[in-house]
């Protein structure tokens, strides 16, 4: 007799569900009943909508996968420490139990470039490195996803200023350069399944200077990777797209579908604010008028009110995220996403802070913590939780809505 997996995992799905019932939700603080109210009444006309839109559950036809931080580029040299080559492969090894389909690594521009090290030994490290994750993930049987943009400032305080500088360095016909550069270093060296190279211009141009949130420009990006990629021989699809909250997402979704060749539209779905959400089945719609597909490689609950959104602050509103109060909310938000990535047959659906499916931090132990300790206690927690299989009640709700729709 064959066991099919969705035989293997359902016992553990149950174990888990019922560890998570005999506990009591937390309390959701007074300051937070407001926006906490806010949000549920959102995801509620979100589940409503999708309830009017019946699709075959047992469809598997999405990829379904989630973020790998350990190996983001972000982190810039520090990639290079040992103890990576024992902590990845213990945690994609539990990804693998759990029936985790997917991962999604981020391999940024100018991590792979050439022209921002100074010696060409690091460069290569970070090649063998890159190398080699992608030779562990493939081992396993887990599909890749691979986003090659640009690296954020503030997250590495050694390699801010360096990072500043280049980009700032840079005219435009180097910054695309050095863009296909890494893009075709990511492809040949990790042969990932999906390879995203440009999504949410408009960060993009905050974070580097560089006028890529202009459509002229940022088709020309584009169509300057693709044509740099024509010479790697990896059968990877390519996207490229935007977050949902972009104030021309249609003209940019429109220019990205049908003036370049890219394989799907790939979108960041972050604030449930406003359209936000509606907006999805537009951005499908535009895609498919040019025979694409669209998939999300990131997406999380934001826990921001429209008046909040007026005046964007993501560092503070993503400073919200560690409280295990939000958990059921979370929970909710995933599960409806993945109803939504069915119904539009994506080609994928990553959330994108894989943290929160093995770790939340209650109110009272994190409220007064520098926001720096809370991130450093929730990525050593979670690492253990993942090793040991130990998922929250959002990380339940995601793998059995993925493995036992």
């Amino acid at each position: 007799m064959t066991l099919r997996r969705k035989d293997i995992i359902a016992p553990i799905l149950f174990f888990l569900v019922m560890a998570w019932g005999s506990l009591a939700h937390a309390q959701v603080p007074s300051e937070y009943q407001a926006l906490y109210s806010e949000i549920e009444t959102r995801l509620a006309a979100f589940e409503s909508r999708l309830d009017q839109h019946p699709v075959d559950q047992s469809s598997e036809a999405v990829t379904f996968g989630m973020h790998l931080p350990l190996a983001s580029s972000n982190r810039g040299e520090s990639l290079l420490a040992s103890n990576l080559r024992y902590s990845l492969p213990w945690q994609l090894n539990a990804l693998q139990a759990l029936g985790i389909p997917a991962v999604y690594v981020e391999v940024n521009f100018p991590l792979l470039t050439s022209g921002y090290h100074e010696d060409y030994e690091t460069l290569r490290s970070l090649e063998e490195f890159y190398a080699w994750l992608g030779d562990e993930i493939r081992s396993r049987g887990i599909k890749l996803i691979v986003k090659s943009q640009v690296n954020f400032i503030n997250l590495q305080p050694q390699h801010d200023e360096k990072l500043r500088e280049y980009y700032g360095s840079l005219g435009f016909q180097e910054y695309k350069q050095g863009r296909a550069e890494t893009a075709v270093a990511a492809a040949s060296i990790l042969r990932p399944d999906y390879l995203v190279v440009q999504v949410e211009p408009d960060t993009e141009e905050a974070i580097t200077g560089q006028p890529v949130n202009n459509v002229v420009n940022s088709v020309e990006l584009i169509q300057h990777i693709l044509e740099e990629l024509k010479a790697v021989d990896v059968p990877t699809k390519v996207g490229a797209g935007l977050g949902t909250w972009h104030r021309e997402y249609q003209l940019f979704a429109e220019e990205y579908t049908q003036s370049t060749d890219i394989d799907f539209l790939d979108l960041h779905v972050y604030p449930i604010n406003y359209d936000f959400l509606e907006r999805i089945d537009t951005l499908e719609e535009i895609a498919a008028a040019s025979g694409k597909s669209i998939a999300v490689s990131e997406a999380w609950l934001y826990k921001s009110s429209d008046i909040e959104l007026l005046n964007p602050a993501p560092a503070r509103f993503m400073s919200r995220d560690p409280y295990s109060f939000w958990a059921p909310l979370d929970s909710r938000f995933l599960v409806a996403m993945t109803r939504l990535a069915r119904y539009h047959k994506m080609e994928y659906f990553s959330p994108f802070w894989s943290n929160y499916l093995s770790t939340y931090l209650t109110y009272e132990e994190a409220k007064e913590l520098p926001s720096e300790t809370v991130w450093v206690q929730l990525a050593l927690q979670s690492f253990v939780n993942w090793l040991r299989g130990d998922l929250t009640e959002s990380g339940i709700a995601y793998l059995e809505a993925i493995l036992n729709p």
